[in-house]
């Protein structure tokens, strides 16, 4: 029997996501819902930066063998301000009903890069599409914009500067110590820094699904065996392996993709100081595919439940929720 391509896709967030609550899940990823845009943290902002960082620090490193922390000294400035230019770095709004009034869409509009080389708004309100919902924000969102034109750009805070510092220093005695300090893996003649996967995911009814994720760095040990890292900037950790999707996701992925099996895949938390590393058994993919299955389920049968849970607050669909 052909299968049918459903509409939505599935990577360790939706999975996650449809965990939480299958109603949120569907409209994000199956009806793919309008909403306002949503304004970007600064620790997000720090977030990025480090990834690319790290990113920059893996290429350069496997090109000129400079494997020296300095290196991550000297460019972390360089890369938080390319990542921050033209995104709001501190939570400098304040939210209405459904958390969305006039400053938190200007802010988007600049995170969306509506700005010109010198940081100035280069889009007025009149040439976006937004929802009639929210047209009685115009005025307002007009108002916000005409202040804020003469200025240039929202300067970082020191916070996020020295978080970074942080996190350099904690991090980098991780990779001396478990021999870590050496070049990505090449997948398919690319290298394995910030790669992507995908693969098609047979459902348990008539559907297909297209899978995919993003691996932050794939080495090799000594004896030439994959293993995955994966940058960790928050401050929550995962204990155990039955609780990380991403690991056991990842590992199904770089099996169906590549063919390969890692050693174990290492959860950095430069935040925390310690390292979590798992290792993926074959025992373990029928976890994720039990999850799988709920989100076919919930499509195949077009019931999507209102879970109500810590998350509810953050939640861009509140006032659908009724």
């Amino acid at each position: 029997m052909q299968k049918e391509l459903v509409d939505f896709n599935i990577s360790t967030s939706s999975i996650d996501l449809h965990d939480q609550c299958p109603f949120r899940w569907a409209h994000k990823n199956v009806y793919k819902t309008e909403v306002p845009p949503q304004p970007i943290k600064n620790y997000t902002v720090v977030g990025n930066a480090f990834h690319k960082l790290m990113e920059e620090f893996y290429i350069q490193g496997a090109k000129t063998g400079n494997w020296s922390s300095k290196w991550l000294v000297a460019n972390w400035e360089k890369i938080l301000k390319l990542e921050a230019k033209g995104k709001i770095t501190k939570d400098c709004f304040e939210g209405t009903t459904g958390g969305y009034d006039s400053k938190t869409i200007f802010y988007e509009l600049l995170n969306k890069g509506y700005t010109n080389k010198d940081g100035h708004i280069l889009k007025t309100i009149e040439k976006l599409e937004i929802d009639e919902r929210y047209l009685k924000y115009h005025d307002a969102i007009k108002e916000v914009i005409e202040k804020e034109l003469e200025k240039t750009k929202f300067e970082l805070t020191r916070w996020e500067t020295i978080n970074g510092f942080s996190m350099i220093k904690k991090v980098y005695p991780m990779l001396v110590d478990h021999n870590w300090l050496r070049p990505p893996a090449t997948v398919d003649k690319k290298i394995a820094v910030e790669f992507w996967f995908d693969f098609p995911y047979e459902g348990h009814d008539k559907y297909i699904a297209k899978a995919w994720g993003k691996i932050d760095l794939m080495i090799l040990d000594d004896n030439e065996v994959p293993h995955i890292l994966d940058w960790k900037t928050g401050k929550n950790s995962i204990d155990t392996v039955e609780e990380s999707v991403q690991a056991i996701f990842y590992s199904a992925g770089l099996w169906k993709k590549f063919n390969l099996r890692e050693e174990a895949i290492h959860f950095i938390y430069p935040q925390l100081d310690f390292v979590k590393s798992f290792l993926v058994e074959d025992g373990h993919y029928a976890i994720i595919r039990k999850k799988i299955n709920a989100m076919f389920d919930s499509y195949h049968k077009k019931k999507y439940e209102k879970k109500e849970n810590s998350n509810c607050k953050y939640c861009e669909f509140q006032h659908l929720c009724k």
